[in-house]
């Protein structure tokens, strides 16, 4: 092979590998763009979290005061089931009271009319 032919295919060679430094810059940059695209979505995706979990820690705050709140109101109704429980056994007692009392003032009537009887018996045969 001459020197001329030895200076064209080094050429050639020294060209081809130009190009291919051109292309393997070309996609270093395509891939330097798709990394920096890929980190500014992982910090919005971060920014996101960091307020995802703020949310969520409000949330279970609320969701704590609520159940205290269920609690609180569940011991209320519990101490409002006993009072009314006491109410309605002491309603019950005081009209077991009244019977009782309408019974003995019958009974008391009867007597009072026994002696307005008697009563009227003596003064018609006096």
């Amino acid at each position: 092979m001459s020197s001329p032919e030895r200076m064209e295919m080094h050429a050639r060679a020294i060209a081809n590998l130009v190009q291919a430094m051109d292309r393997m810059e070309a996609e270093q940059q395509v891939h330097d763009k798709r990394l920096e695209a890929h980190g500014e979505l992982m910090r919005r995706h971060e920014e996101w979290m960091q307020s995802h979990n703020e949310w969520m820690l409000r949330h279970n705050e609320w969701v704590q005061e609520h159940n205290q709140w269920v609690q609180t109101h569940n011991e209320w109704m519990q101490s409002h089931d006993e009072w009314m429980q006491s109410h309605d056994e002491r309603a019950q007692d005081i009209q077991t009271e009244s019977r009782e009392n309408r019974a003995r003032i019958r009974e008391i009537i009867a007597e009072l009319t026994s002696i307005q009887a008697d009563i009227a018996r003596l003064d018609a045969a006096s």
